[in-house]
């Protein structure tokens, strides 16, 4: 095994690091202090592949994420789609939200929020693991988020 290190200096982390690791991935598992259903909009499809996501974050979560995630939640109980709040079908014209919502219901991705009066989350780390069992383990002070992706070092 060998330890590799990236840095976001000299390489972009979202299309270098981030999607290019989890193409063809089994499994990626995350936690970060915030998630924003934007990240799908530079790895939703990779995403999309992958069998097994979990993620964990904190409770500071974007509005139109949680009706999303809620109507998700809804579906799943109810087993039907024309149910949706429709406060929550607004939202559903932006491709993030299509994504995170079908993701959601597939049962392949799951979100895990630590309660605001619990703890507050702060650690960020992520293990990707391909088909073939090789991993790749990241730290860092990346959310999991469109902006921190692109504009973080």
């Amino acid at each position: 095994m060998s330890i590799v290190r990236f840095s976001s200096l000299r390489q972009p982390l979202d299309r270098v690091f981030l999607a290019d690791r989890l193409h063809g991935a089994r499994s990626y598992k995350r936690i970060a202090g915030y998630f924003r259903s934007s990240i799908l909009e530079l790895v939703g499809e990779q995403i999309e592949d992958i069998p097994d996501v979990r993620i964990v974050c904190n409770s500071e979560l974007d509005p139109q994420d949680v009706m999303v995630s809620q109507a998700a939640r809804n579906v799943a109980l109810k087993e039907r789609w024309n149910q949706e709040p429709l406060e929550a079908e607004a939202f559903f014209h932006a491709e993030k939200y299509q994504r995170l919502h079908a993701l959601l219901v597939s049962g392949r991705v799951h979100i895990r929020v630590v309660p605001k009066d619990k703890v507050f989350l702060h650690g960020k780390a992520g293990v990707i693991t391909l088909a073939d069992g090789q991993r790749t383990s990241f730290l860092g002070s990346i959310n999991e988020s469109k902006l921190a992706f692109t504009s973080n070092y």
